[in-house]
């Protein structure tokens, strides 16, 4: 009696376990283009104003994050109402491939992408890696970059050496 409450412990641990184990992605809740928009503006793209389709999934979708972006996995079902959601929301798509149902939307701060298998529709938005706060970095950094080259060329002029090799005015 004891080896079969054990055992049936054990296997009632390694199901819940193995359900614990997941790709890290999480349930989306309400309606997917909301969801998508919400997330768009938050990386800086201006969509147009749209209504959202009824034909969206309010459930059944899910979604994983990272610092580059998010990936969301959407029903097949879903396919023609998103490409043409994306399409109203960003406009035509910079690149379609024509032999599958692939297309990529870019708005200012992030990259759209739509594509569907037989398996599941996949919408994910890439943020911008010229961010504007990525692009006022670069800038102070040459910025910063530039006075240096120009303090060393002072110094260098008072003090009558050469600048070195592959440095000083460009």
């Amino acid at each position: 009696m004891k080896r079969l409450f054990a055992s049936t412990g054990l296997v009632a641990l390694t199901l819940f376990l193995s359900g614990c184990a997941t790709d890290g992605s999480r349930r989306g809740r309400g309606d997917l283009g909301a969801f998508i928009l919400q997330e768009a503006t938050e990386y800086g793209a201006q969509p147009a104003a749209v209504t959202l389709p009824p034909s969206l999934p309010k459930s059944g979708w899910r979604y994983r994050r990272d610092e580059m972006g998010i990936v969301i996995d959407a029903p097949t079902t879903a396919s023609a109402g998103l490409d043409s959601f994306l399409g109203q929301a960003f406009g035509t798509p910079r690149m379609s491939n024509p032999e599958g149902p692939t297309r990529i939307w870019k708005s200012s701060g992030v990259a759209v992408t739509l594509s569907t298998d037989e398996k599941e529709t996949m919408v994910i938005l890439v943020r911008s890696l010229f961010s504007t706060d990525r692009k006022r970095a670069i800038k102070n950094l040459v910025r910063t970059v530039k006075a240096i080259q120009t303090a060393e060329q002072i110094r260098n002029e008072k003090t009558g050496a050469a600048t070195p090799t592959g440095r000083g005015n460009r």
